[in-house]
């Protein structure tokens, strides 16, 4: 079964990161994954399911970009509540001082989108909707961004972070929720 935790329900005092392993994505880098331990849980990584009123979706080589309003409320608490959560997870831990942090899903989501994996995440594939099934890439052009306006809901997965001799950062992917969702 797949749980997932509201934004505001995040809790910093309840992560703990494991010994650093070698990262497989980013070269010459290091990884440490992020444990979520709650008194009736434990979650390898921490996922975090949200809300956001889509506008607009993009197919942009193998990811499809989410677009949003900033302008919404729920979508702009949303952001903050996920910014937050980055902030806390990067400032946890004296491990990397001296590092540059990178707020990568800040940076992404303050510009009014998200991106996930065009069809290769489990959750994507077995979610249906117009969105999915109009953004489709041809060869001989470029498919055009579909235009609406509905709220959808997805899932941050974040499974711990990732540092080199400069920088460090969260290593997370976007999802769109399967349902239901249950909450924790």
């Amino acid at each position: 079964m797949f749980f997932a935790i509201e934004p505001h329900t995040f809790n910093i005092d309840y992560a703990t990161l494991t010994e650093k392993t070698k990262n497989n994505v980013i070269e010459n880098s290091w990884f440490h994954r992020l444990m979520y331990e709650h008194d009736a849980f434990t979650m390898n990584g921490v996922a975090i399911n949200f809300s956001l009123t889509i506008n607009k979706t993009e197919t942009s080589y193998d990811k499809l970009k989410h677009c949003f309003s900033l302008e919404d409320d729920n979508n702009q608490a949303v952001i903050n509540e996920l910014t937050r959560i980055e902030r806390e997870i990067l400032a946890y831990t004296t491990l990397f001082e001296g590092k540059t942090p990178m707020f990568h899903i800040e940076n992404q989501t303050k510009h009014g989108f998200i991106k996930l994996f065009n069809g290769t995440s489990r959750s994507h594939k077995t979610y249906s909707n117009a969105t999915t099934h109009h953004t489709l890439k041809t060869y001989h052009m470029k498919p055009r961004p579909l235009y609406f306006s509905q709220t959808q809901d997805f899932i941050l997965k974040i499974s711990g972070i990732w540092y080199n001799d400069i920088n460090y950062g969260i290593t997370y992917k976007f999802e769109k929720a399967s349902k239901p969702v249950n909450h924790l």
